[in-house]
């Protein structure tokens, strides 16, 4: 199903509206003190009337957080915080699963990165994506500079001589703490592609160099999955 923006404004109730349209630089002329639902309209309203890059910008936020509003979303922000149990009780006194991901878009940022790392992760190994191996149980993942920079080498050499891509690699870690795993997601540049979309100026072609993510999870009893 494709995504609502006008929906996603009338199940949310207000409070962390505000708190998000508070924490950024858009002029919206909104009286918070209606009703939610009026305040949803006007909302939408506003946001269909802002310039494009505005909001663009706006409902492509709206969009992350609506992937973690759900039951495996919020696992993977409790699984993604280092304070699980104080979030849980956070969390337990908001209305409803949007706004708890709304809430920690606005004060949690890195927290939220994290569980959205988290929950593509998790997405993706419940299905036909994932592969298991087997290493030495309760190893250390470096996260020293060096070893990532030696690992981000290591994988732009493998694609390069795969397929050509492979350019440019980054790497995130980050502990998975309700499972007390280590997860790695490596980025690496694919090989160039050209799109069309539509910009101010009508339909247009924009060369694009997208990224490829992987993602590995370490487990400390020497379990490491895979996903792509």
């Amino acid at each position: 199903m494709s995504f609502n923006y006008r929906q996603f404004l009338r199940q949310t109730p207000k409070q962390p509206l505000q708190a998000y349209f508070n924490a950024q630089s858009y002029a919206l002329s909104i009286d918070w003190s209606q009703p939610d639902r009026k305040v949803a309209i006007e909302l939408a309203d506003a946001i269909h009337q802002l310039p494009i890059t505005h909001s663009t910008s706006i409902l492509s936020d709206f969009q992350r957080i609506d992937v973690l509003a759900d039951d495996k979303g919020i696992k993977a922000l409790i699984n993604a915080s280092a304070n699980g149990q104080n979030l849980i009780l956070i969390f337990q006194s908001l209305d409803n699963n949007l706004h708890r991901a709304l809430w920690a878009f606005v004060v949690e940022p890195e927290c939220f990165k994290a569980a959205e790392e988290i929950r593509y992760f998790d997405y993706r190994a419940e299905g036909q994506f994932a592969s298991q191996y087997h290493a030495a149980p309760n190893l250390c993942v470096s996260e020293h500079p060096a070893d990532i920079d030696a690992f981000e080498k290591a994988a732009c050499t493998f694609f390069q001589k795969r397929d050509g891509s492979g350019r440019h690699c980054s790497t995130d870690i980050f502990k998975r703490h309700s499972d007390n795993s280590t997860q790695v997601t490596l980025y690496t540049e694919a090989l160039p592609n050209n799109v069309i979309e539509f910009s101010e100026q009508g339909l247009k072609r924009r060369a694009s160099r997208p990224a490829i993510e992987f993602v590995l999870v370490y487990r400390p009893e020497g379990i490491v999955e895979t996903v792509a």
